[in-house]
């Protein structure tokens, strides 16, 4: 579904350039998947998002800015 002009006017990043406030968490999905690093081009799924907050034993509220690890530095070592 393609946005409107409208919402796409209003859910720019142009909205974050004072800053983002939050409680920053982070979701280790390569680790969730048992792979080093995700891929890019890969995604992350809502379900994967859903297992992560589980598998992690905290919950992702309105106003936190989630994180998923990807460590490209880890992926360039190898090779």
């Amino acid at each position: 579904m393609a946005a409107q002009p409208r919402q796409a006017a209003d859910l720019t990043v142009g909205m974050a350039r004072d800053g983002i406030v939050g409680r920053g968490v982070l979701l280790d999905t390569p680790r969730l998947r048992g792979v080093p690093w995700l891929e890019p081009g890969e995604f992350v799924t809502g379900d994967e998002l859903a297992a992560a907050e589980t598998a992690h034993h905290l919950r992702v509220g309105r106003g936190d800015p989630p994180t998923s690890s990807t460590p490209a530095s880890s992926r360039a070592s190898v090779r």
